[in-house]
């Protein structure tokens, strides 16, 4: 019994010494939903609950977005401080999570975490735009227009062109944006993203997708390329069929591999009524190390241009299983799906908007009505699983342009499964004699919006109801 209490009390005595003495509340925290591309703040609080000093070294964004703002550098015993998380929401639409960390001088506490989250939705149509030019390569000068509208009180004008990849020009007039690719000395796939303001401040910013197969005097039938999980002391093969519609000769071709790789050479036939030279090139790899890799293969043609081919590899420990592969900076949500690449079985940039959820209702009271203001606008719904809630737009002419009168999305009501949920939306800011007309959209779990309800008319008779 003695030698049992004693391993108790040196149990109670190591969980006191291992015990963190930081509290950050809250330690999962929400912002209410907010438009993208907009500031976001959040107040923390910090609290030594230990018995010593605790120094506060640095803060980490762990997801790339966002500062820790007012942070102590020194909590004393008993001591709380507030601080703030302020970031930029990123231009995309629906549920949206940021992670954090801090780093103390406790020998014994790796890190604290704390996280920020809430929906994102946007004011501006298409809500996440993508160009694709498509699989088969693209040349000099080929391009896409991407036209946006809002239905907002001030009509939306695109200002000027924030970022774009250095293959891209973008010029912009109005509402549209038009993609051009640039002449490259380096052909091959291309994926990235454009960012151009906006004069609305309440969605300063859009964003575009991009993705190109780039031309060149160099060029192949795959894109990028993609191996089957290898373990450590395998090797991985592939074929790379290199087109060559230049005038010097493809024997000249330099061949630039990350280290490790190995090339062999081989002649092969070019199709049938196809004038370009053909080579084709073996690449192999013995792996050494567990992880992910990812890289270019570079073929190039002394002073005419290059190709580049990315390629992604997964290399296991026994018994690891295989999660996710993608190329690209995983940080700026430049991702693609390697194996989908190489079978050309490729998915949308972004998700195409969420459908209607089956047997959602109708908007009740749709019909052309008059009486006195304000305006009640009623409606039912249910089988609500993907919708995060609604929008209601109004218009002085049944042709429109419609304008958004709810200042945030009207949220989803969270009633039994089966059971209609009903809402409600009242307009005051309206005129006797006049005539408004109404519909509404609802917003999914996406972050995308869809027409709702049929547009419907009240005209006001007189001022009160």
């Amino acid at each position: 019994m003695s030698r049992l209490i004693l391993f108790l009390l040196l149990m109670v005595h190591s969980a006191i010494l291992f015990a963190e003495s930081l509290v950050i509340e809250p330690k999962h925290a929400s912002f209410e939903p907010a438009v993208s591309s907009t500031p976001i703040r959040h107040e923390y609080t910090i609290s030594n609950r230990g018995s010593t000093p605790v120094e506060i070294r640095e803060w980490k964004a762990i997801s790339g977005v966002g500062e820790v703002i007012g942070l102590p550098k020194l909590l004393e015993a008993g001591e709380s401080q507030s601080f703030e998380v302020h970031l930029n929401l990123p231009p995309k639409v629906g549920s949206a999570g940021f992670r954090y960390a801090l780093f103390s001088d406790e020998p014994d506490v790796e890190r604290y975490r704390f996280t920020l989250s809430g929906f994102a939705y946007s004011l501006i149509t298409p809500e996440q735009p993508a160009v694709d030019f498509g699989t088969r390569a693209v040349a000099t000068g080929q391009s896409r227009p991407v036209t946006f509208s809002a239905r907002e009180s001030t009509p939306l004008k695109l200002a000027n062109v924030k970022s774009a990849p250095d293959w891209l020009q973008v010029g912009i007039k109005d509402q549209t944006a038009t993609l051009t690719i640039r002449q490259q000395p380096q052909a091959g796939f291309r994926i990235g993203t454009v960012q151009i303001a906006t004069n609305l401040p309440q969605q300063p910013m859009v964003e575009i997708n991009v993705r190109a197969v780039l031309a060149g005097v160099l060029s192949s039938d795959i894109y990028a390329m993609g191996f089957k999980p290898a373990e450590v002391g395998q090797s991985v093969n592939a074929d790379v069929e290199l087109h060559y519609s230049g005038s010097s000769d493809i024997g000249k071709l330099e061949i630039d591999l990350p280290d490790h790789w190995k090339a062999r050479r081989s002649t092969c036939d070019a199709k049938s009524g196809d004038a370009r030279s053909c080579l084709r090139v073996h690449v192999s790899l013995k792996v050494a190390e567990k992880g992910t890799s990812t890289g270019n293969l570079v073929f190039r043609m002394p002073g005419e241009g290059e190709l580049a081919i990315p390629y992604g590899l997964m290399v296991l420990g026994e018994g690891q299983p295989v999660r996710e592969l993608v190329v690209g900076n995983a940080a700026t949500d430049e991702r693609i799906d390697i194996t989908r690449a190489v079978t050309g079985d490729r998915e949308p940039l972004v998700p195409p908007p969420a459908q209607a959820p089956d047997n959602n209702e109708s908007a009740t009271r749709v019909a052309r009505s008059s009486g006195p203001g304000p305006v009640k606008l009623h409606w039912s719904a249910k089988n609500e699983s993907k919708v995060f809630g609604y929008m209601v737009y109004r218009s002085q002419d049944r042709a429109g342009p419609f304008v958004r009168v709810t200042d945030a999305p009207i949220a989803k009501r969270d009633n039994a499964a089966g059971q209609d949920n009903r809402y409600v939306f009242v307009d005051a800011s309206v005129e006797v004699g006049k005539t408004y007309y109404y519909y509404i959209d609802s917003l999914a779990d996406s972050g995308f919006q869809q027409r709702f309800s049929p547009v419907f008319s009240k005209t006001i008779t007189s001022g009160k109801q």
